[in-house]
């Protein structure tokens, strides 16, 4: 089964859920700063009408780069490590499926 745009984001910011209640207050920070680029990625991707997850990933790595200098290099790194965490996590719930 073929996973949408909308299952991709709803399945990455259900892990992120997953993640509040244990979270530090950086890996709050985190978490709310990557989902809000993870939904504004979808939702662009979904107004040009784009359905392949590679396109999400590209315009969510692209979002983070372009707004960089909003963030410390320590910011940085734990919002970079959250997505790759992510989307290696969610790699491996799709084989397992």
């Amino acid at each position: 089964m073929t996973q949408t745009i909308a299952d991709y984001e709803h399945t990455l910011l259900v892990l992120m859920d997953e993640r509040v209640e244990m979270a530090s207050d950086d890996e709050l920070f985190a978490n709310g700063y990557l989902s809000g680029h993870i939904s504004l990625a979808a939702s662009a991707c979904e107004q040009a009408n784009m359905n392949d997850l590679a396109n999400l990933i590209a315009k969510v790595d692209a979002s983070l780069k372009a707004a960089q200098s909003e963030l410390t290099p320590v910011d940085q790194i734990l919002v970079r490590e959250l997505w790759q965490t992510l989307q290696t996590r969610l790699a491996v719930d799709v084989v397992l499926v």
